[in-house]
């Protein structure tokens, strides 16, 4: 019988790693895992590349939600709770898409947790393809400061949390440079969007649209200038 050491949680953290049977590595099964620290642009990059936004996605994000009540009551580190919680959630989700043969997922990919995300995507027959996002400091803290009521909303720690890990790191660390061999646009290509004259960048295509919609602004001032000077004048009562 499995001993229930930190309570029901740390029980579910670990089952995860416990119910992974093994599977023989298949080289067309890829898990695309975006690293990074926080602020760097994963999420963005996920979301808006073609190849990687609809593909099933975990963010370990997602698992430091309650991750601290949870601490505090197993006397389990946090980081520790939530790494176990997303392992599951991974699972979960290729158990849902019914062992998909790309998936995505999304954490800092320190030397750590790739020792520990190895072994487990290669029991379920996943090759990892590490993709490292990086910005300078000032971007990265510009752009928590703007998520800031976001994820308050998520948990409250969260905001601050990360915010304190990028002040921490300094600007010449590894975290805000390029990584060789691990730079998304030379295993994605590049941000393109499929339309029905070939590709285009997709920071091209919202510069069209923002173009048109502006042009279409312009186009009804002008038409509501021209209907008010055709219009007949008034003429004065005592003409």
């Amino acid at each position: 019988e499995r001993k229930r050491e930190g309570g029901r949680e740390r029980e579910r953290g670990n089952s995860s790693m416990k119910r992974t049977k093994h599977k023989p590595n298949n080289p067309n099964k890829i898990v695309y895992a975006l690293g990074g620290i926080s602020g760097s642009g994963k999420t963005f990059l996920r979301t808006n590349h073609p190849r990687l936004r609809d593909l099933p996605a975990c963010d370990i994000a997602d698992a430091y939600v309650g991750a601290e009540d949870e601490a505090k009551r197993t006397h389990r580190p946090k980081y520790e709770i939530a790494f176990d919680r997303f392992l599951l959630d991974i699972e979960n989700t290729i158990e849902k898409h019914h062992d998909p043969p790309e998936i995505v997922i999304e954490a800092a990919c320190t030397r750590r947790q790739r020792g520990m995300l190895g072994p487990f995507f290669r029991k379920l027959g996943y090759k990892i393809r590490y993709i490292t996002v990086y910005a300078t400091k000032a971007e990265c803290l510009s752009r928590l400061t703007g998520d800031v009521g976001k994820d308050d909303k998520l948990d409250p720690t969260r905001s601050k949390a990360r915010i304190e890990w990028v002040r921490s790191t300094p600007k010449w660390a590894q975290q805000f440079r390029k990584v060789e061999g691990e730079d998304w646009r030379e295993i994605l290509g590049p941000m393109t969007k499929s339309t029905t004259g070939g590709t285009t960048h997709v920071s091209k295509v919202f510069k069209q649209k923002k173009k048109q919609k502006k042009g279409k602004g312009l186009l009804k001032k002008r038409k509501m200038l021209m209907k008010d000077s055709a219009a007949p004048s008034e003429k004065p009562k005592n003409f």
